[in-house]
């Protein structure tokens, strides 16, 4: 590697305002963004700094001191991702309802805790773990997974109660409802959040541990509930059955306006 001076504030803050513009400018490779084909050009890339420079950059950009000797897999990145992490939860004060989901981030290069995922459009993804404020949309915090390292709190949950607890112990007593789908929910981790004053509304799977049994055979419309003093269980009969698991609804339905086919 030729030798080449240290970096500057300027120069990181055009090198992250690069990256991004590539999002949004996008060519066949890399290469392409400093091609002076009249047909690619786009010259604020050459402007702003030279390819052989950015690409140093990227190659060799790390936020850790490599005397350190840490295994964890983020260890090159881990300051900057608990730095937004914080920035992120400082931001905003959410309203009483939270979501918990994941998002998948598109990668095809070789990374240890990618995930393969073939029902999906992009097969190889970064799997992140995010809450967000269901009023406004804003990412309250986030995880990135990577396997039995993840940076989460351990409770005493399965792995995906785990990842609810995890980011809702800041709001615990509180009185805020968090809403996820089926991967996420059981009574458990419903009665779990109930003695915290956090209420939990989501779709389930009917073979979870501890589900009531909802079998009863129903036709199109129908409902079949069962209860006890910290949760609900609600099996709605449509083209399929939808089975729901809530400790802050009551048996009511209301008209949503669309009509049933």
């Amino acid at each position: 590697m030729k030798a080449c001076s240290p970096i500057t504030i300027t120069e990181l803050e055009n090198f992250l305002g690069l990256s991004i513009l590539m999002g949004h400018v996008q060519k066949r490779d890399r290469q392409s963004y400093w091609s002076t084909d009249l047909l690619l050009h786009t010259p604020i890339f050459g402007q702003i700094m030279s390819r052989d420079r950015y690409i140093h950059i990227m190659r060799n950009l790390h936020f850790h001191d490599n005397k350190e000797i840490v295994s964890h897999p983020l260890v090159i990145i881990k300051p900057v991702i608990e730095h937004v992490q914080s920035k992120f939860s400082a931001a905003l004060t959410p309203g009483k309802n939270v979501c918990i989901d994941e998002s998948l981030l598109l990668w095809k290069g070789r990374l240890r805790f990618k995930q393969y995922i073939p029902l999906k459009r992009n097969r190889f993804d970064i799997n992140l773990f995010m809450i967000v404020d269901c009023w406004t949309g804003f990412v309250l915090g986030f995880v990135v997974y990577t396997g039995a390292d993840s940076d989460y709190q351990k409770f005493a949950l399965s792995v995906t109660g785990v990842i609810v607890a995890h980011f809702l112990q800041p709001y615990f007593h509180k009185g805020h409802v968090v809403y996820i789908d089926n991967w996420y929910t059981s009574s458990i981790l419903a009665e779990f959040l109930h003695d915290r004053d956090t209420g939990m509304c989501g779709t389930v799977k009917a073979n979870r541990k501890g589900m009531l049994k909802l079998e009863r055979k129903l036709v199109r419309g129908e409902v079949q509930v069962s209860h006890n003093d910290v949760w609900m269980a609600v099996r709605w009969e449509d083209k399929r059955s939808v089975r729901m698991l809530t400790t802050v609804h009551e048996h009511e339905f209301c008209r949503t306006g669309k009509k049933i086919i």
